[in-house]
């Protein structure tokens, strides 16, 4: 037993594995250094270091069961989808995980989530009853329309 004048500390976090779901990927995604990857359990949105097991933080701002995570090329911010088609972008750079921007873009689970290289525009892909395909420009707050122009084009031969 401890006595009154003992201060619990915390020291570490052990965190849960990635919740896996049959015939569906499991999405990880790592640090544009690679020193850190992240990956979903429950509503929560784990950050774990590669070289330290037990340096972990943890997201826990999703209502719902997160579903995808990434990290943007900068580094700066991750954005995770949840079931409800709901995606939120935050920092990475506070313990606080301070919230950029949320958004519903779909009605339905968020099965995936691409950045482009410069981290100002994103592609969404889910499970929507109306749409599956969302790309989304982060510096004009609006959606764009035609594929082509979003991440690059392929030139036919």
């Amino acid at each position: 037993m401890t006595s009154e004048s003992e201060e619990y500390k915390h020291e570490f976090t052990l965190p849960s594995l990635p919740r896996t779901t049959r015939g569906l990927p499991l999405p990880l995604s790592a640090s544009p250094d690679g020193n850190k990857f992240v990956y979903c359990a429950g509503n929560s949105v784990f950050i774990r270091d590669s070289n330290q097991i037990f340096d972990c933080d943890v997201y826990t701002e999703h209502s719902t069961l997160t579903q995808v995570a990434k990290y943007a090329p900068s580094g700066f911010y991750i954005a995770s989808g949840d079931k409800h088609g709901k995606i939120r972008i935050w920092d990475t750079t506070q313990s606080t995980h301070i919230l950029k921007a949320e958004y519903a873009l779909i009605n339905g689970p968020i099965r995936d989530i691409a950045w482009s290289e410069d981290s100002k525009r994103m592609a969404v892909v889910g499970e929507g009853k109306e749409r599956f395909l969302f790309k989304y420009s982060l510096i004009k707050e609006n959606l764009f329309q035609d594929l082509d122009m979003f991440f690059f084009s392929i030139p036919v031969q």
